[in-house]
């Protein structure tokens, strides 16, 4: 099998606007090897779409809008290659790509190809010039320019560039461990059977990260010992978890697909009411509590904008928000071609309209806690500040009052009171928190 060609299959699909968590998935039938070798020339490439582009115009006698999109991502997935991948011999990257586009037919252009290729191969061109800065975090981390524009109102300085910097890195995989079946040493040990490396998690002692091998694929996984999760999401459920006051809590999981943060809570000994707006992502998420033997009885089909058919308040709302997940790029990196000026605003007010509809069900000194997988601030301190002035009865608490019990919240609390693990993005994807208060009196305080 030509890899180059199987990896050309995947990018053109999502060019169509598939998604790259389904597109890998064609690697299932691989080996080890070759599996992490399409996964890392897949991302790579996405990642570092503007600066390869900028490459290959450069060692072109065509622009860009004079390649066809075909060719193109051919250019790009040798030029990565090349660039990015020190154990891939120049000759291979080439000869592999071109090979690739001649299988296809592509005989006329995989001429073209091979003479870009041979160029980038040696060294040429040289340096890159750019009109500005902006121009230079676009191409050099391959962001979109408006959206480099758009952040630098909100990142001073270099914490702009270190922000799209770790945005680009390959993170682990991190594991949440279901220590009602099996402690944390004993799954290190039977995984490592099949060939999957972890170590503990700094953060939370009931999460691993993956270091080496598919932790997916082992039959730990298949018994339910484990949920793929990231950290910031085991955060979310973490909040909900210390401000809840007994295990007798009534908490309502709004908009709770694909299920993790209920899957947390249900482990941490808590039931709670978990709903979404999408059939089909509740049937996913009732698989996985099934496959980790977890009470599957309580997921309803529900739109959190229009009133929802509960007689009685909750204790604890939480609402991850449907958002931008510009947070997760690093997981996703297809994200950051696909947003657009626009949907900032049309997310940032569709989530003040669910969290404004779902504070009608909080009970008197109940909590309301909410949650975005977005570093962008429209999604996140402006709907908060929004929603409090509308609503007085709600106070924000700041999360440094339970910092006894978890230490990281003193080192990703903000001055305003709000979580945003983008502070240590290296360590988890970027998301926000906040947590309010159903008081009489309004305004800010800690629990």
């Amino acid at each position: 099998m030509n890899l180059r060609l199987l990896c050309f299959n995947i990018l053109k699909s999502m060019e169509g606007g598939s998604f790259i968590q389904n597109e890998l998935k064609r690697l299932d039938g691989l080996n080890a090897r070759d599996a992490a070798f399409a996964t890392r020339l897949v991302k790579g490439v996405i990642r570092n779409r503007l600066k390869l582009e900028r490459r290959i115009a450069a060692a072109s006698s065509r622009s860009l809008t004079e390649i066809d999109s075909d060719t193109l991502l051919f250019a790009l997935i040798g030029a990565y290659q090349l660039l990015e991948m020190d154990g891939v011999p120049s000759y291979a990257a080439v000869n592999e790509t071109v090979k690739a586009m001649k299988s296809l037919k592509m005989h006329k252009t995989s001429s073209f190809v091979n003479g870009v290729l041979r160029t980038i191969s040696k060294g040429q061109p040289g340096a890159v010039d750019y009109a500005d800065e902006a121009e230079r975090l676009s191409v050099e981390y391959s962001f979109p320019l408006w959206l480099v524009e758009r952040w630098s109102k909100q990142y001073k300085g270099s914490r702009l560039e270190a922000l799209l910097k770790e945005m680009n890195n390959e993170p682990l995989t991190s594991i949440f461990v279901n220590l009602n079946k099996i402690s944390l040493d004993d799954l290190i040990a039977e995984i490592s059977l099949e060939g999957v490396k972890c170590k503990k998690n700094a953060i939370f002692d009931d999460m691993l990260m993956v270091e080496e091998g598919r932790a997916a694929y082992t039959d730990a996984f298949n018994h339910g010992c484990f949920y793929i999760q990231d950290p910031a999401s085991r955060l979310v459920a973490k909040i909900v978890s210390l401000v809840a006051d007994t295990d007798e809590s009534s908490i309502l999981d709004a908009a709770s697909a694909p299920g993790g943060k209920s899957l947390n809570l249900l482990c941490d000994g808590y039931n709670p009411v978990a709903s979404d707006i999408s059939y089909s992502k509740l049937i996913v998420m009732k698989e996985n509590l099934h496959r980790m033997g977890l009470n599957e009885n309580l997921l309803m089909v529900l739109d959190a904008e229009k009133p929802l058919p509960f007689l009685n308040s909750f204790r604890i709302v939480l609402l991850d928000a449907p958002c931008s997940a510009c947070g997760r790029i690093r997981r996703a990196p297809e994200i950051k071609y696909r947003l657009t000026h626009e949907d900032f605003a049309f997310l940032s007010a569709q989530q003040l309209r669910i969290l404004t509809n779902l504070s009608d069900y909080v009970e008197d000194g109940g909590y309301l806690v909410y949650a975005t997988c977005s570093i962008d601030r429209i999604e996140n301190e402006d709907v908060i500040e929004k929603f409090l002035r509308d609503k007085p009865a709600f106070a924000l608490i700041d999360p440094k009052s339970f910092s006894e019990k978890l230490p990281i919240l003193a080192e990703i609390t903000d001055d305003g009171g709000f979580i945003r693990t983008d502070i240590i993005l290296g360590r988890m994807d970027g998301f926000f928190i906040a947590v309010m208060k159903k008081t009489t009196t309004g305004g800010s305080y800690s629990a």
